[in-house]
C-alpha cells in the first residue's frame, strides 16, 4: 500500500500495529533491530518525499528509542543529522507543513536546564532578587555573602504568580536582616531546586553567582516594604519535596545534550535565511517569530517582574 500511496495515513496506521504485535514475540536485541530498521525505512520515505507527514511523525515516535544505547557524542550527532536532514527538506518544500513540525519538534528536545538567570540588590535596601528561567521551589535558603565571605542572615519569599501556588516562583525576594549591608554573592547548592516544568532539568553544580547593584526610585523602597510585609504575612517554608527524575521525560526530552542557546542562534539564522529566499513562506515567517519569542523569554522575566519594581512613579 505505501509503496503505492506512501503518505496513506491508514497505511502507516496498521503498519505501527503490525510492528508494535511483532515487538512482544521479540527478545530486547531483536526489538531493538526491528525499531532501528522501521527508522532507516521512514528516511527512505522522506528522501522520496519530504511532504510525508506520515513518515516525519513515526520517525519522531522511534528516534528516542533508536539512540537509547548510545554515547552522548553518538546522540548529539544524530542531533545534527536530524536538523541537517529536515532543513534540507524545508529549504526544498518551505510551504510544506510537514517538515516544519517535525523541525519544531527537534528543537523543542532539546535538555533545558533551570538557570539562575541573576541576582540583583535595590541599592540602599536590604532587598535583593534572584530570578529564575522557570517556576521553582526551593528545599532550602542560599547563602547570601558579603565582601567579606561573611553570611548574611535575612529571610527568604516567593513573589506569587498568576495561577500559581504560593511556594513556588520564578522570582524570589530575599530581605536582609541588617537593611544597611551590601550584599555582594548568592550561592545555591544543587540539590536545592525544584524546577515546576516537566522539560526543565535541575542544575548539576553548585552555583555561586554576584549579586548586582541597581538603582532605585524614590517610591520603591517604600513599595518592596509593603511587598514583603505582605509576604511575611502568608509565610513561607522550604518544601520537603525531592527531585523526581521520570524516566518517560528522559526518553522524550533529553536525549541529547547539545547547547541550547547556540542551536537556537543557529537556527533563527536559519530561518532567516530562508525567509530571505521564501519571504512569502508563512511557516519560515512563523518559525521565525517562534524562535524569537524562545529566545527572549528571559530578557522578558526579568525585564517585567524584577527591574520594574526600579521604576520612578508617583504611586
Amino acid at each position: 500500500m505505501l509503496s503505492m500511496d506512501a503518505r496513506n495515513f491508514h497505511g502507516w496506521n496498521y503498519r505501527q500495529y503490525v510492528v508494535g504485535h511483532l515487538r512482544k514475540t521479540k527478545d530486547e536485541q531483536d526489538n531493538y533491530k526491528l525499531v532501528e530498521s522501521e527508522y532507516q525505512f521512514t528516511t527512505k520515505m522522506i528522501c522520496k518525499s519530504f511532504s510525508n507527514y506520515s513518515a516525519w511523525h513515526q520517525r519522531s515516535k522511534l528516534l528516542p528509542e533508536v539512540v537509547t544505547p548510545m554515547t552522548t557524542e553518538e546522540k548529539n550527532e544524530v542531533a545534527r543529522n536530524e536538523l541537517d536532514l529536515v532543513k534540507n527538506a524545508i529549504y526544498t518544500e518551505p510551504d510544506d507543513q510537514s517538515a516544519w513540525l517535525y523541525y519544531r519538534w527537534i528543537l523543542g528536545r532539546v535538555s533545558d536546564a533551570v538557570e539562575l538567570i541573576g541576582a540583583y540588590q535595590l541599592k540602599g535596601t536590604p532587598f535583593i532578587f534572584l530570578a529564575f528561567n522557570d517556576i521553582v521551589r526551593m528545599r532550602q535558603m542560599p547563602s547570601i555573602l558579603n565582601g567579606k565571605n561573611e553570611h548574611l542572615e535575612g529571610n527568604m519569599y516567593p513573589i506569587p504568580e498568576k495561577d500559581e501556588k504560593k511556594e513556588r516562583s520564578s522570582i524570589w525576594v530575599y530581605s536582609l536582616t541588617n537593611q544597611e549591608t551590601e550584599a555582594c554573592q548568592v550561592i545555591v547548592s544543587s540539590d536545592v531546586i525544584l524546577p515546576s516544568s516537566s522539560g526543565k532539568i535541575g542544575p548539576k553544580a553548585v552555583w555561586n553567582v554576584q549579586i548586582q547593584q541597581i538603582e532605585r526610585g524614590p517610591n520603591t523602597h517604600k513599595r518592596m516594604k509593603t511587598i514583603v510585609s505582605s509576604l511575611e504575612s502568608r509565610g513561607w517554608t522550604p518544601t520537603s519535596s525531592k527531585i523526581y527524575n521520570d524516566p518517560t521525560i528522559n526518553d522524550h526530552v533529553s536525549w541529547f545534550t547539545l547547547d541550547k542557546t547556540q542551536l537556537l542562534i543557529e537556527e533563527i539564522n536559519t530561518v532567516r535565511d530562508l525567509l530571505d529566499l521564501e519571504p512569502e513562506s508563512a511557516y519560515t515567517a512563523r518559525k521565525h517569530r517562534y524562535e524569537d519569542q524562545r529566545s527572549w523569554f528571559l530578557f522578558q522575566k526579568i525585564t517585567q517582574t524584577t527591574l520594574d519594581l526600579t521604576e520612578t512613579n508617583a504611586h
